[in-house]
């Protein structure tokens, strides 16, 4: 199962899943933030990593789990 989560941000609904295929800490609610900054110090990080952006996008959103799992520096 995959994390993901909504941003709220000026009036328009976002929502972010974790690229990952198998997280595990998975949580069974979708988390509402209200930006990106909200969503960073809630333990969600920002990733640019090739591996784990697909090639339409310029970063994703990797749920708090696979930021450990993966050693991201956020």
């Amino acid at each position: 199962m995959k994390n993901s989560m909504i941003i709220y941000q000026n009036k328009i609904k976002t929502h972010y899943t974790c690229p990952c295929t198998d997280c595990k800490a998975y949580l069974k609610v979708i988390l509402i933030f209200y930006s990106f900054q909200h969503a960073i110090d809630k333990g969600w990080g920002r990733s640019f990593h090739k591996d784990l952006c697909p090639p339409d996008q310029e970063f994703v959103f990797v749920c708090p789990d696979c930021v450990k799992r993966y050693n991201l520096k956020m």
